[in-house]
């Protein structure tokens, strides 16, 4: 069957036995023989798979077959090899082999013709067989679970992926490694006891931190992206104003009424809050320079938060022209450990994350440890070492004498 998606695109569906689901196989031909320590008598065994062939006979859409062996605590079968070649031999006109899905798939598409359409969730519960069915009674079991799951997956996807991917247009390096992981931590809480919260306690107390760990990555991500992105907006569009900067994740624009909490430079008036009036002592424009109505709601007083203009770290893009030939300025960093001894030194010569491999270990190089000094026309920074001991450094630069920070 084809399944098609909102957008109309459509996947290859392989529909299950429907008495067997996906270890068709093993309920044919092999469950039988449980109680029997699974001793094979070969004309039952091919007598079952006869009735195996005409039971999907009935149902196939091509000339080939998929059966799949195995199920929930079910080990491999010794003897797999050994049955095969009996049916090879006892069957004809029918060929067995021990494949994959991947092959199967392949060699399926070069056969396929006119096949139904389904649209949908395709959630309708099975009820035929045993081992058939949708479980929807668990989807209120430890609902908080899925709760958390549904927040991650918002997050990665409609979040935190795509406006790193817009970022990486403007030149942050896209961070595939960390959203790699924000999906392993997610991913790993998938198994259906795990997500369908039918397991001990324990294993659900253990799907917390993976929640956790994917979120933190997730919003750590999604905030560079934001960061990097409102940080590179042009100065000269603003006109010397403040800049409010709003994302919108949703495939289409929002019109409507929004909440958005501004926190003003210091010394500035507080804002009036009137039930009759709601004023306030500034404007809100639009990129256009437009003004957008709006209302204070409310004024959180006595509250301060610390705010660092947003900086890249120097790299070597800034030249200037000398006697007609180009001059790329970069920076030194000379690194100590905390016991002041030498690490090493490093031009930093380019944005984002660098590694930095001195002659006793290595260190990283993160825009995120920056502090606020400023010498010259370069800025000072303090480093973190992946052993997580904070370091000292020296600056140098082409135009300015060495300065300790």
């Amino acid at each position: 069957m084809w399944w098609e998606g909102a957008d109309g695109s459509r996947l290859l569906g392989l529909k299950l036995d429907e008495d067997r689901s996906y270890s068709d196989f093993y309920f044919f031909l092999r469950w039988p023989f449980l109680d029997r320590a699974f001793q094979y008598e070969e004309q039952e065994l091919v007598e079952r798979a006869e009735a195996m062939l005409d039971y999907k006979a009935r149902r196939a859409t091509t000339d080939i077959a998929l059966s799949l062996d195995g199920c929930d605590h079910i080990e491999i079968e010794p003897n797999l090899g050994w049955m095969l070649d009996r049916l090879n031999d006892r069957t004809p006109g029918v060929a067995w082999e021990h494949s994959t899905i991947e092959a199967y798939v392949a060699a399926l598409r070069a056969r396929i013709g006119e096949l139904e359409v389904f649209k949908g969730e395709q959630r309708m519960p099975g009820y035929n067989g045993v081992n058939n069915m949708v479980l929807a009674n668990v989807l209120s079991s430890r609902v908080h679970l899925k709760q958390h799951n549904q927040h991650g997956e918002n997050l990665l996807t409609g979040w935190a992926e795509p406006w790193s991917a817009f970022a990486s247009r403007d030149g942050r390096p896209y961070p595939k490694a960390f959203l790699d992981l924000a999906w392993k931590h997610l991913l790993e809480n998938h198994p259906h006891d795990s997500i369908c919260g039918c397991s001990i306690t324990q294993v659900h107390e253990d799907m917390l931190y993976r929640f956790a760990q994917s979120r933190s990555l997730g919003e750590g991500m999604l905030a560079e992206a934001f960061n990097y992105v409102s940080g590179h907006i042009a100065e000269q569009a603003l006109e010397g104003r403040h800049a409010v900067v709003l994302f919108n994740s949703s495939q289409r624009p929002v019109d409507g009424v929004i909440q958005v909490e501004l926190e003003l430079p210091l010394n500035t008036a507080v804002p009036a809050v009137s039930p009759q009036i709601g004023g306030a002592n500034f404007r809100l424009l639009d990129s256009e320079g437009q003004e957008v109505p709006f209302q204070v709601v409310g004024v959180k007083k006595q509250s301060m938060r610390r705010w660092r203009p947003y900086r890249d770290i120097p790299h070597g893009g800034a030249g200037r022209q000398d006697h007609g030939r180009a001059e790329r300025r970069h920076s030194r960093v000379r690194l100590y450990d905390v016991h002041g001894r030498y690490a090493g030194v490093r031009a930093a010569g380019q944005r984002g994350n660098t590694d930095f491999a001195g002659p006793r270990s290595p260190y990283v190089i993160s825009a995120a440890s920056r502090s606020r000094r400023t010498y010259g026309r370069t800025a000072g920074f303090v480093w973190k070492s992946r052993r997580t001991a904070r370091l000292r450094c020296a600056i140098w630069t082409p135009a300015t004498r060495r300065k300790a920070c």
